[in-house]
């Protein structure tokens, strides 16, 4: 199936050309955009812990997994399971879900790339 380019031929954001089906190029910026904000959604959760604010860690954890873990869980449980969760989380999630709720609260700053493709236009 070969790429077309979405609605007026000229759809373009942050320097790559829009297409469905999405285009390596879309691809690879997407991956570069995970992996800043898994690395910033790590780093939050690393200082979380390391203040020893377990609301806050359990909060990431729950914009993360979606999941609130309950009282028998343990923090460095909590940690684990939402770091393992992070790793494997798909673009769109991070997307739509973790990375507003985080910002949101002020957790992370925005990051210097924006997801490419989700938007409707």
């Amino acid at each position: 199936m070969e790429a077309y380019l979405y609605k007026n031929n000229a759809m373009q954001d942050q320097g790559i050309t829009i297409t469905r089906p999405w285009s390596p190029e879309m691809y690879e910026h997407n991956a570069r955009v995970m992996t800043q904000r898994r690395r910033a959604t790590r780093l939050a959760m690393e200082a979380a812990l390391h203040a020893g604010d377990e609301e806050e860690v359990r909060y990431i954890a729950r914009a993360i997994c979606a999941v609130q873990h309950g009282q028998g869980y343990t923090v460095p449980q909590i940690v684990s399971d939402a770091l393992t969760t992070l790793d494997a989380m798909a673009g769109y999630w991070m997307y739509q879900e973790t990375w507003p709720a985080l910002l949101e609260r002020g957790i992370v700053q925005p990051t210097q790339l924006e997801f490419v493709g989700y938007r409707e236009t």
